[in-house]
């Protein structure tokens, strides 16, 4: 006998708006006290899935139970520089590139070890092997900041070459833009550069409604990101807040200018596209339809509980939220997951057409389809975030048929087979939208 449900959909995570402050429950996890140390430094995810975290000694691998440990060890060739981990960074090949204080190294998975690159002793086309930043980009090119250079590591000559040689301060933070020109911040004097790409990286004058003054103003600031996000450009100083560049407007604006959040370490861009920030206060979300920051501070029901003086977040493949801290660890905060009610009313985000639901299939789009027993086939639209309906229409023989739906079936010729109570067994046509009806 089959049964009449209400449409309980399954879905990773909750439906979260940019108006919406998003709750964070952070919490400890038994594998932070396998840490090397903590005293975190970097954080990234490869593509197997695993988690890695940067510290002052010692590089971890967490695979979602246990940390793994890897050091710096001469007896036993293990590829390190250097136990003090500076930065991390998982390319699009998959490989996990680990700068140390002492050179760069590429982990090597089939025999679990790394390969040194450069090192003070073979440094391999770098002038100094302290790396600040290692980064790709848009022609999937590793790019490292060392001192006040940018490299491009050759993959056929498996080496790195100067690409930008600025002179005075080291470079703090580098980004890529939408044509992947370049966007250098530097310190002592520095400010930010602009270089775009045509084979090679050539400097080009800030745009003119940047004012003389403004560039100056920049020069005083000790730059500590840069990021790149839909026609933003995104600035980070250390006691001097955030200043935002919108092309688009063609407008400057400040953020974050007041005491302990003016001193701002990161900036980062989730899988969602919201942007966060770290700063000696706690954490921080950009809510663009404000303009505003959102702070998150420890509530009393233990939500946001992020300590103070995060340097870095990350957010994982699993839609997970990692926070780092200098001398705390790490804080996790694991995406909600769980069942959505969708039914019939208005105010249901997706509302159904009929709530006894009967069948329910995929399309070749990926968009679900459920029938109704009071006839009907609602059809949610993924990509659009919509949802449209199709329902039985007496004067139009091509329509849907009458009658509960029984059963949804996608054939492998990407036409959707439909049995329904009163109308018998229907052939769905998505390219000429109709219902050829077999008796």
């Amino acid at each position: 006998m089959r049964v009449l449900v209400t449409f309980l959909l399954l879905i990773w995570g909750q439906l979260v708006f940019y108006g919406q402050a998003q709750k964070l429950f952070f919490k400890s996890i038994p594998a932070q006290k396998q840490l090397s140390s903590q005293f975190t430094t970097s954080i990234t995810q490869d593509k197997n899935g695993y988690i890695w975290i940067g510290t002052i000694d010692g590089l971890n691998r967490y695979d979602g139970h246990d940390m793994h440990v890897y050091r710096n060890n001469e007896e036993q060739n293990t590829g390190l520089g250097n136990n003090n981990i500076q930065t991390l960074y998982a390319d699009s090949k998959n490989r996990v590139w680990v700068a140390t204080a002492w050179g760069v190294s590429v982990y090597i998975p089939e025999i679990d070890t790394f390969k040194m690159i450069a090192s003070a002793e073979s440094p391999n086309g770098l002038d100094f092997t302290v790396i600040n930043q290692i980064a790709e980009n848009r022609n999937n090119e590793i790019m490292v900041a060392s001192g006040s250079s940018i490299y491009q590591y050759n993959e056929l000559k498996k080496q790195f070459v100067p690409v930008i040689e600025l002179e005075g301060g080291e470079i703090a933070s580098f980004c890529f833009g939408s044509n992947n020109d370049l966007w250098v911040g530097q310190n002592e004097a520095g400010g930010i550069h602009h270089f775009r790409h045509n084979k090679k990286y050539e400097e080009r004058q800030l745009p003119g409604w940047i004012s003389e003054s403004q560039a100056k103003t920049l020069n005083e600031f000790e730059i500590t990101d840069l990021v790149y996000n839909d026609s933003l450009l995104w600035l980070s100083t250390r006691g001097n807040g955030i200043t935002q560049f919108n092309f688009i407007n063609k407008t400057t604006n400040r953020f974050l200018t007041e005491d302990y959040n003016a001193f701002v370490i990161d900036i980062y861009v989730d899988k969602q596209g919201f942007l966060w920030t770290c700063d000696y206060a706690g954490l921080k979300r950009y809510n663009p339809e404000k303009s505003t920051f959102v702070d998150y501070y420890e509530e009393p029901d233990g939500s946001n509980n992020v300590k103070k003086n995060p340097i870095a977040i990350f957010q994982d493949r699993q839609l997970n939220y990692w926070v780092i801290y200098s001398e705390k660890g790490f804080d996790f905060s694991q995406k909600e997951r769980g069942f959505q009610l969708f039914d019939a009313t208005p105010e249901s985000y997706w509302p159904l057409g009929d709530e006894n639901v009967y069948s329910i299939a995929e399309d070749r789009h990926g968009n679900l389809l459920t029938g109704g027993f009071n006839g009907g086939i609602t059809v949610f639209q993924w990509s659009e975030g919509t949802v449209s309906h199709f329902m039985a229409d007496s004067k139009n023989p091509a329509s849907l048929a009458e009658g509960s739906i029984f059963d949804l079936h996608l054939d492998n010729e990407n036409d959707m087979w439909v049995a329904s109570y009163s109308g018998g067994l229907q052939k769905y046509n998505p390219r000429t939208n109709v219902h050829l009806l077999f008796t």
